[in-house]
């Protein structure tokens, strides 16, 4: 795509995006424009690991969104299991202010930071300097605080350690001593939190998890583990992602990939789906992700518990013809 990135929507539906409250390089008012420009009816914005912002200058995001034709619903994408890499669960709508969801949040903010700038010295070891105020700077300015791992990876590549930031993932997540472990909340809590808070709960991009994981010191199939999560109370899965476009070391095609879900958890999961847009285009990001790439059909969304997360006037104007 160009870097424009003028396009139109594959879905009208895409529940899964990011902005800069996270590690997204688009603001809320700019994810919101570009949805639009692009066709997309309902966005779900799940940023990593903090509460979605509910207003901007005294003025509600949702609202905001409606007023320009788009049903904006807040969530956050928890990622779980210190043992587990890329185990997301994904909060969608709900009460923000659950003393659960409070709580694994404040515990999530006091572990990343200190794992973080272990990895950068680690790195530093390796010949591959990072200073960590031209890092905070790196794009949009942000607190060390509210440092995300995947703008580690995309500065290594700025810095030309790595070809790209997938190549920077897949070099810190397989060698030992980069991959430096972080306390992450149970996907288990997470899941019950969302059920007590009245959120919708997915799991995203399974395919990004191994297929053997580390559990409880053992390792199960990811299937297994899967499993676990839905006798938790897990209620849904994404299937239409974007994995062309990330790391995953299935051997299967994206569109496989997406059949072999919906064969395994139609009737025991909500089919979900999502971009994982992250506006990578502002950073010079080759083949980013582009919003309502990958997401749902206005038929598949009616059929999953976000549907009953819309007010009637979202429905109102989720059911208004396209222009």
């Amino acid at each position: 795509m160009p870097l424009s990135m003028d396009y139109q929507a594959n879905y009208p539906c895409d529940m899964h995006a990011h902005t800069t409250n996270s590690d997204g390089n688009d603001t809320y008012p700019e994810l919101i424009d570009a949805a639009v420009r692009a066709g997309v009816r309902v966005l779900a914005v799940a940023d990593h690991d903090v509460l979605p912002i509910l207003e901007i200058d005294g003025r509600s995001t949702v609202d905001d969104a409606l007023s320009r034709g788009l049903v904006l619903l807040p969530g956050c994408e928890f990622s779980c299991e210190t043992y587990i890499e890329d185990c997301h669960v994904k909060i969608i709508g709900g009460d923000w202010n659950n003393a659960g969801i409070r709580k694994i949040i404040d515990e999530i903010a006091a572990s990343k930071s200190n794992s973080y700038l272990e990895l950068l010295e680690i790195l530093r070891s390796r010949n591959m300097p990072i200073d960590l105020d031209e890092l905070l700077e790196f794009g949009n300015p942000i607190q060390v605080e509210d440092l995300q791992k995947k703008r580690i990876f995309e500065f290594m590549a700025h810095k030309g350690y790595t070809k790209d930031w997938t190549s920077a993932k897949l070099l810190v997540r397989n060698d030992p001593e980069l991959a430096v472990k972080r306390k992450k909340p149970s996907a288990f809590s997470v899941i019950r939190a969302a059920r007590a808070s009245g959120g919708v709960v997915s799991l995203a991009h399974p395919y990004l998890m191994d297929a053997h994981v580390e559990f409880d010191g053992q390792m199960i199939g990811r299937t297994e583990w899967i499993d676990r999560m839905i006798a938790e109370g897990l209620q849904g899965i994404e299937a239409s992602y974007t994995y062309d476009k990330t790391t995953t070391s299935e051997p299967m095609s994206k569109q496989e990939m997406e059949d072999a879900i919906r064969r395994d958890y139609a009737g025991r999961l909500f089919i979900d789906g999502g971009s994982d847009y992250h506006a990578d285009h502002k950073k010079g990001i080759e083949h980013p992700r582009y919003l309502g790439e990958c997401g749902l059909s206005r038929e598949e969304f009616m059929q999953t518990p976000y549907a009953a997360l819309l007010t009637p006037e979202q429905l109102a104007v989720f059911d208004e013809p396209e222009s």
